[in-house]
């Protein structure tokens, strides 16, 4: 059995800065000593310790010797440390895949790492202490970045293939009717603007960030838009009404009268709001207008997003904004810049472009990668065969009925 020694109070009050001092500057073996002697204080077993910082039993018994003897500078070590113990490539190699994977697959509650969590994960796991300024431009060194994390979602296989079937014959078969009818083919989304100024990094004096006042007071105003594909051509209007099926009713009757006497197919995502009974009389009354729903998930498909992404980027980011007018006020120069601009609204669409005056390459999958987020680029090759397979089916059954 153990026997529990109570050390000097004001001997262990003196650890936490020397396990501090070890922490900064990478002192592996100064650290273990101390974390070992304040565990001892706390009624660890000599087992528990050894078997937590990785030693044998035997060496937290010659460190409580010298604590007893020496007190705090007893821990420290005589002979010189040498060159400090480094990871080997495949340890960093798997250090990189675990801080990518994010802090909570180690184990950790937060959702952000730093340089003290990553100085922590690598003495536990790899038994190396690395000094805490250092952890820094190691991560640098290995390629890593200190960088705002993106928002993203996860697709299904099935909705993986129907975003790849959508690119491969919907969108080419919607063009190939739009040409015949002599129509226009029009992509259509709503965003959303807050009065609360979006913060995004921009080139500043070093260590001296600029301020962008804050506006205490919240609200926003949406948007609904459509592009033409081929043109650039911009339609759209600014809304402080809430998103429902009237609103939209209400957006597709502008966008009906500007293209008076010609048929429509507008390209759209499936939100609640694009439907209901006011929608529906509206189509009914105005059959020239046909709606198209994308698959589930699919912003990535529609090049809408892009012009949303370019005006908050022109007109709101980093800007403060005194009230919902002047906010609107930006949104309205911003948009009549690109509406005179159609060039550049159509630089956004290059890509669907392709897609539709190459039908058979589309068909093929030589735009998957170009328009499915590249984190499915593996699922991708893996599917696209069956998905070739079942398209091949579906034809060959179209002829045959037909």
């Amino acid at each position: 059995m153990q026997a529990r020694i109570k050390f000097n109070k004001k001997l262990i009050e003196k650890l936490p800065s020397l396990q501090k001092e070890a922490t900064f500057t990478g002192n592996l073996v100064l650290y273990r000593r101390t974390t070992a002697i304040l565990l001892l204080n706390s009624f660890m077993t000599h087992q528990a310790i050894a078997l937590y910082l990785g030693v044998c039993r035997e060496v937290i018994g010659r460190w409580q010797a010298l604590f007893l003897a020496k007190g705090p500078s007893g821990l420290r070590p005589k002979k010189s440390l040498g060159r400090q113990c480094k990871l080997t490539k495949s340890q960093k190699k798997e250090l990189k895949a675990q801080i990518q994977k994010g802090p909570t697959s180690c184990g950790y509650k937060g959702g952000v790492w730093t340089s003290s969590m990553v100085q922590e994960y690598i003495q536990k796991k790899f038994g190396v202490l690395y000094s805490a300024k250092y952890i820094p431009e190691f991560l640098r060194n290995m390629g890593l970045s200190h960088i705002k994390p993106k928002y993203t979602y996860s697709l299904s296989r099935e909705q993986l293939k129907a975003q790849m079937v959508w690119v491969r014959e919907t969108l080419p078969s919607l063009y190939e009717r739009v040409k015949k009818e002599d129509g226009v083919l029009l992509f259509q989304d709503e965003s959303t603007f807050q009065l609360q100024a979006n913060l995004m990094a921009t080139w500043a004096e070093k260590g001296n960030p600029p301020t962008e006042e804050r506006n205490p007071k919240r609200g926003c105003v949406k948007i609904f838009g459509t592009i033409e594909l081929f043109t650039g051509k911009l339609i759209y209007s600014i809304q402080d009404k809430r998103l429902v099926s009237g609103v939209f009713a209400q957006f597709l009757r502008q966008v009906a009268t500007s293209y008076r006497g010609r048929k429509v197919f507008i390209v759209m995502d499936g939100a609640t709001y694009h439907g209901g009974d006011k929608v529906r009389a509206f189509l009914e009354k105005n059959p020239n207008i046909h709606l198209h729903k994308q698959p589930a998930k699919s912003p990535n498909l529609n090049p809408i997003e892009k012009l949303w992404k370019e005006l908050k980027k022109d007109r709101t980011h980093n800007v403060y904004f005194k009230n919902k007018a002047a906010l609107k006020s930006a949104l309205r120069k911003g948009l009549f810049t690109l509406q005179d601009n159609p060039q550049r609204v159509r630089n956004l669409m290059k890509k669907w472009e392709k897609v539709v005056t190459n039908p058979t390459i589309a068909f093929s999958g030589e735009y998957d990668s170009s328009l499915i987020p590249k984190k499915y680029i593996d699922s991708i090759e893996e599917i696209s065969k069956e998905v070739f397979a079942e398209l091949e089916e579906t034809m060959q059954s179209q002829s045959v009925s037909v």
